[in-house]
């Protein structure tokens, strides 16, 4: 290949020799043709490079804006929340797997926050709730040992009844301590209930009767300590008021469920007071202290440990005349706690 220019013209010549006949082939190609082509090949590699920086960088952008940046406020945000800073939650801003590990990441700060909240309203609301039923119980073993010696200078004195009422009471107080435990079976519940109704059967000097029903089956049916107790002595206090009446406390099973009711014939909750209690325990709203603080107390436990759609109800009124408060639990039974 060589240059030649005939006119004025530059050409480009290539030559190649053909063994088989001995001639030389001669092609003459002008200069502008192949620079023409050169060119229209540079500004298509321009083009093309230009368009590949752009994709490049927006590619690069994107990659910033899904992944390192996210990626980035995450790891910002498991530092506060492993300083205890449980307000920690990430922005959400797209569905694929980085979004997905930040709504994981968000919904587990939320259940730790959650459970702590729990476990912490929970022991508030055992000690308050041992705080306002049995506030004597400082050296639960010298009262024992009291009233056991009570009891046995009654019986040497041949006071019979009085011996009996001692003993009651000593019961009531073992059953109520229950070792602090937080737990109890539901045949101990009423244990501890039917000490405290015969106490106040004394008290109110026969006037008041009472029935305790439980089937059979649910002995061993495992629920929270002193339940029972303040729905019994809310009827006592509120439903009488020192006039002689009836208690009927129902233990029966609903599906799955372990329904406690505490029905009177005394005087009854108002109307409006229906109302206002149950929007407060079906919606958490309105004024909680339209509530008895038993019930609220109850229902507030009841919720800590069981969850959404247990606690204190108020059933329709069979009739216009007493209250009746029913407390629904899951049926737990002592085996099932115990594995668990």
């Amino acid at each position: 290949m060589f240059t030649l220019r005939e006119d004025g013209t530059p050409y480009v010549i290539f030559k190649q020799h053909m063994k088989s006949t001995g001639w030389n082939i001669i092609a003459m190609v002008k200069d502008e043709t192949i620079v023409q082509k050169t060119n229209a090949v540079k500004v298509s590699l321009q083009i093309l490079i230009l368009i590949i920086l752009v994709f490049g960088l927006v590619a690069l952008t994107g990659f910033e804006l899904a992944i390192i940046r996210p990626i980035l406020e995450l790891k910002k945000e498991t530092h506060r929340l492993k300083q205890g800073d449980f307000s920690a939650q990430v922005e959400v801003r797209t569905r694929d797997e980085v979004g997905e590990l930040g709504r994981q990441f968000n919904n587990m700060v939320q259940t730790i926050k959650e459970l702590i909240d729990k476990k912490y309203k929970l022991e508030i609301r055992q000690k308050e709730s041992e705080l306002r039923i049995l506030q004597s119980q400082v050296d639960p073993h010298f009262l024992y040992n009291t009233l056991d010696m009570i009891r046995w200078t009654a019986r040497l004195e041949q006071a019979p009844e009085t011996s009996q009422l001692i003993e009651t009471l000593s019961r009531f107080f073992r059953i109520g301590l229950n070792s602090g435990k937080r737990y109890t079976t539901l045949s101990s519940e009423m244990e501890f209930v039917r000490a405290y109704l015969n106490l106040q059967q004394k008290r109110m000097g026969g006037k008041l009767k009472f029935t305790l029903y439980m089937e059979a089956a649910l002995e061993e049916a495992v629920l929270l300590r002193k339940v029972i107790q303040p729905l019994v002595e809310n009827s006592i206090k509120y439903g009488f008021k020192r006039q002689a009446g009836r208690i009927d406390v129902r233990r029966y099973q609903d599906g799955d469920d372990l329904l406690i009711e505490v029905a009177d014939n005394g005087a009854g909750f108002p109307e409006e007071k229906i109302r206002a209690i149950r929007q407060v325990l079906l919606t958490r709203s309105g004024d909680p202290s339209l509530v008895d603080h038993a019930i609220f107390n109850i229902h507030e436990r009841s919720l800590l440990v069981y969850g959404g759609g247990y606690g204190v109800e108020l059933p329709e009124e069979r009739n216009h005349t007493g209250a009746c408060v029913r407390l629904r639990i899951p049926l737990w039974m002592k085996e099932q706690e115990e594995e668990a």
